[in-house]
């Protein structure tokens, strides 16, 4: 178990990492992976409600297009059970 420092400095990097990603004007595939992560790599708890919230908001795009790009970028997140 890390100690609350560590868990501190962890975080900080991964919400910096994030934000570097996201200010990219261009990302790769491997990169938007990469910030998802970065950014969901928190508490595990808090990562699956954010990813249910993102599925159930879904249902609200109105373009088919859209709606599955969408579902299957988050298909690609991967959490422990």
């Amino acid at each position: 178990m890390l100690d609350r420092d560590a868990q501190r400095r962890i975080a900080s990097a991964l919400f910096n990492r994030a934000w570097t990603l996201m200010e990219q004007d261009t990302r790769s595939e491997a990169e938007d992976a990469e910030m998802l992560h970065c950014a969901l790599a928190g508490d595990a708890g808090d990562a699956r409600r954010w990813v249910d919230l993102a599925r159930a908001a879904c249902e609200q795009v109105a373009e088919d297009d859209d709606r599955e790009l969408v579902l299957a970028d988050l298909q690609t997140i991967t959490m422990a059970d």
